[in-house]
């Protein structure tokens, strides 16, 4: 069974994690003990958590789901370099879990598969056992482990959620396989820029220097910004993609630095963002460097350097949650592990209630819970679930999943700043929108 405890950190791995990073450094990966495969249900209730549940997204009861089984696979990096996020998002699903339970809904029985950071042998194989085994849902990660988990996934018809990877675009529209997390840059870059352009409206030149992943991603990226900069009279004048694992970025420098932009839009991984604006800072460019996520041991390595950082995308901000059901579940996950919780727990979170609400639904059809084509029909049907993200102090959250893409809809987004290590909104929006709320001066 996989365990929740371990020793050290390892390096967190970001928004397009299911590639391989190497050369990561940090401290230790968190150690699980545990087989590359295991079984277990909720933890134990938490007390009066089943009623708020109710109150805020559903009702319990036979109709919910009580006395019936769903069995729930987990595709996750229980060890090697991003077992920090298997390990985040293992407890954000056990969370749910009992939660669920505890409003009245089905025994979901967690069964947790190691691909050990990004090994798509295991993942090929993971996917074939689960088919075997009748499993009909599953939370993945890695966008299913750089699609190896995908051909298995079609022909098992096994609904799977990949809350770390999300489609990454070039896996839009595959059977059965949905992301739930914002797509690369042209979810939120409406936001991002229209923000720039009020607040930094004499910035104009634009540069891109992102993690290598892989000609297609690389060309859509690029594709992308010289579509959208010319609405906000910007323009993109050049690009620099580099192996990850990086520590200097001396010569990278240079070349931006000789472009003289406005902005950087610095699309790094892991600790490279920490290692990138460690180095920027030595230089004499002013350009304001926006980033596409945070983490905290990134934080840690820029230091001071992160001051000058800003960062936009699908972070949860744990310390400020947006809305009821997100204040719930981080009140639940501090206590039940000690910590706020990261965007891992809040996606597997998130992924594991949009489960519920499918069972829900299957259910009142007269379906099998554990059929993943009831359970993708169920989605089609009903694309919106409710979310940790977004929403209003007296209104829970919405994610609507794109039917065409099988990527996010709708979700809650954000731009942020970086002040002595936290992380602080500038302003929020909606997956692809330009319309800001919350909006605070640089």
């Amino acid at each position: 069974m996989a365990s929740d405890n371990g020793s050290g950190f390892a390096p967190l791995v970001g928004r397009r994690q299911f590639l391989a990073i190497a050369g990561t450094t940090g401290a230790a990966a968190f150690l699980v003990a545990c087989s590359s495969s295991g079984s277990t249900g909720a933890a134990a209730a938490p007390s009066g958590v089943g009623a708020e549940i109710n109150k805020l997204i559903a009702k319990g009861g036979a109709a919910a789901g009580k006395g019936k089984t769903l069995s729930l696979g987990a595709l996750e990096p229980m060890t090697g370099s991003g077992s920090y996020y298997g390990l985040e998002a293992v407890r954000g699903a056990k969370l749910a879990i009992a939660e669920i339970e505890a409003a009245g809904g089905p025994t979901i029985n967690l069964i947790i598969k190691d691909h050990e950071s990004g090994n798509t042998t295991i993942a090929v194989e993971a996917m074939r056992e689960f088919g075997l085994d009748h499993v009909g849902a599953c939370l993945m990660s890695y966008a299913a482990v750089d699609g190896a988990a995908l051909p298995g996934i079609a022909e098992y018809k096994i609904l799977s959620l990949d809350g770390s990877g999300g489609t990454a675009q070039v896996f839009d529209d595959k059977p059965y396989f949905w992301g739930t997390r914002s797509e690369g840059g042209k979810d939120f870059y409406g936001g991002v820029f229209t923000y720039v352009h009020r607040f930094l409206p004499k910035a104009k030149r634009v540069f891109l220097v992102a993690y290598d992943s892989g000609a297609a991603l690389n060309t859509l990226n690029t594709n992308e910004l010289n579509a959208v900069l010319p609405t906000y009279g910007m323009e993109l004048v050049g690009t620099l993609f580099h192996p990850g694992g990086l520590t200097d970025y001396s010569s990278i420098l240079a070349q931006i630095q000789a472009k003289s932009p406005d902005i950087i839009l610095a699309d790094e991984v892991g600790l490279d963002a920490g290692y990138f604006m460690k180095g920027y800072v030595t230089t004499s460019m002013t350009a304001q460097v926006i980033g596409f996520e945070f983490t905290p041991d990134a934080a840690q390595v820029a230091g001071s350097a992160y001051n000058r950082y800003w960062f936009s995308g699908d972070y949860f901000d744990a310390a400020n949650p947006t809305n009821p059901f997100a204040a719930l579940f981080v009140k639940e996950f501090k206590k039940a592990y000690g910590v706020l919780p990261e965007f891992y727990a809040a996606d597997a979170y998130d992924d594991t209630f949009k489960f519920w609400q499918l069972v829900r639904e299957v259910i009142a059809k007269g379906g099998n819970i554990n059929n993943g084509t009831d359970l993708q029909n169920a989605l089609e049907a009903n694309p919106t679930f409710p979310s940790v993200y977004g929403g209003t102090s007296t209104t829970v959250g919405t994610e609507t999943m794109n039917l065409q893409t099988h990527s996010v809809l709708k979700r809650g987004l954000g731009l942020f700043k970086v002040v002595n290590g936290q992380p602080e909104p500038l302003a929020l929006f909606q997956t692809g929108s330009t319309t800001l709320t919350d909006v605070t001066a640089p």
